[in-house]
């Protein structure tokens, strides 16, 4: 691989998994000066920028990723989705993970972004669907048991408070 970005990127991708997003920075911008148009390594460099909290920052390179990526790809809408989540741009959050559920629908993590986007929206009752689904196909997921009870909760004192008479 002489002269190649791929070793670069990979090695960087290892950093990123071991948890040394410093190296893995170092390494993922070694990669972008060899081949500044792969989508991959903007993709891993908003990875880099989400594990260091700089969440408006991921988003920019998430969504280079994707204009450079020609077509949306599962792994790059759903990292997307979840940097805007924490910019709290809740819709442009949801639409991402929707892109993401379209390209790949059984993807429990996908349909659990979505359903949380949507609780944050205070739409309790489609978190409540989409949590299910995504339980439905990976049982063991913890954040989605935990989640799908606060809005059940959330569900549940919102009918109770349509349902309460007041003759004023």
């Amino acid at each position: 691989f002489p002269g190649s970005h791929l070793p670069w990127l990979f090695i960087g991708m290892e950093h990123l998994r071991t948890k040394s997003p410093l190296l893995a920075q170092q390494c993922l911008e070694c990669a972008r000066s060899l081949m500044p148009t792969d989508p991959h390594i903007y993709n891993e460099l908003g990875v880099v920028a989400y594990q260091r909290k700089e969440y408006g920052r991921a988003c920019e390179l998430l969504l280079q990723a994707l204009r450079l990526s020609g077509a949306p790809q599962e792994g790059f809408c759903a990292n997307l989705g979840h940097a805007f989540l924490k910019c709290k741009a809740y819709d442009r959050a949801l639409m991402a993970f929707q892109q993401a559920h379209r390209l790949n629908p059984r993807c429990a993590s996908v349909l659990s972004g979505m359903a949380f986007a949507l609780q944050l929206q205070d739409r309790p009752d489609q978190a409540i669907e989409h949590y299910h689904k995504s339980l439905s196909i990976h049982r063991d997921d913890a954040f989605a048991a935990e989640m799908l009870n606060y809005a059940v909760q959330e569900a549940s004192e919102r009918s109770c408070s349509m349902n309460v008479y007041d003759p004023f």
